[in-house]
């Protein structure tokens, strides 16, 4: 006995071929959510590499926190942490 499950194509055919479209759509939108992770990553690292060229002087918390054209921008050095928000 096997814990294996058929190949549902063989058994529903045609009836599977919705879910098989949207699976296939589920797996193409997880790839690209990878990749803009990756860009968001670099993207990041960016802003933080440029606020660290600035040598700015974090608050006593710790922290490098300031606005400036409608962003709130938020850095923790060490811990690699930057938050940027869009001012309203």
């Amino acid at each position: 006995m096997t814990d294996e499950q058929m190949d549902l194509i063989d058994v529903h055919g045609k009836k599977m071929k919705p879910v098989i479209a949207a699976a296939r759509k589920y797996r193409a939108t997880i790839a690209k959510r990878l990749k803009l992770q990756e860009k968001e990553a670099e993207e990041k690292q960016t802003v933080s590499d440029l606020i660290k060229k600035l040598k700015i002087k974090p608050l006593p918390s710790g922290l490098i926190h300031f606005t400036c054209d409608g962003l709130d921008i938020i850095v923790e050095p060490g811990k690699e942490k930057v938050k940027v928000k869009e001012l309203e």
